[in-house]
């Protein structure tokens, strides 16, 4: 059973995905997930980044949908998106494969200028691809990132393992997708 804390969080990051705000995650929410990443990246459609990304977050919704969808309807409720994460941060091992996984393929996405970093541009970017707006991001790098002008992708790792774990409110990480 998810704490109080950790299930606001993962409505928090339902929300955040939620590209339609229909209340449910569907196919089309990564779609347009894609859609404005490629338009932040400035990624031609049929390039081999285009599909790249494409193929990742439409690997990342399959798998969602494999997992998490249990009416079989091709939309995952909040209900069976809050379930889903209860297994997938009561098991160690699947938390290493599906966020450690999502993990990198965000860092990768978001670390454009292919640095090993992620600066408040990229990372607004990162927002932006989910119809989150610039000053949001910017404030939020700010606190997740403890005001350090880049992030590694070893930050990162943290800061996911914050978001997925902490009982502490105020931990940094809580706050990757914004307040919850």
């Amino acid at each position: 059973m998810l704490s109080e804390i950790i299930k606001n969080k993962m409505i928090a990051r339902f929300k955040f995905y939620d590209a339609n705000s229909s209340g449910t995650l569907e196919a089309s929410d990564y779609e347009t997930m894609v859609q404005r990443m490629t338009s932040a990246r400035n990624l031609e459609p049929g390039s081999e980044e285009y599909r790249t990304l494409h193929d990742k977050m439409m690997n990342e919704w399959e798998q969602l949908q494999k997992h998490a969808d249990t009416s079989s309807d091709q939309k995952v409720t909040l209900t069976e998106w809050l379930v889903y994460c209860e297994h997938v941060i009561a098991d160690r091992a699947i938390y290493d494969v599906v966020v450690v996984g999502q993990t990198n393929a965000i860092f990768e996405t978001f670390a454009a200028d292919k640095d090993g970093a992620v600066s408040v541009d990229e990372f607004i970017a990162y927002y932006d691809a989910y119809g989150q707006d610039a000053e949001s991001a910017r404030k939020n790098f700010g606190t997740i990132n403890r005001g350090a002008p880049e992030m590694t992708k070893s930050r990162l790792l943290e800061i996911m393992e914050e978001f997925h774990f902490s009982e502490d409110a105020n931990a940094p990480g809580n706050f990757l997708w914004g307040p919850f």
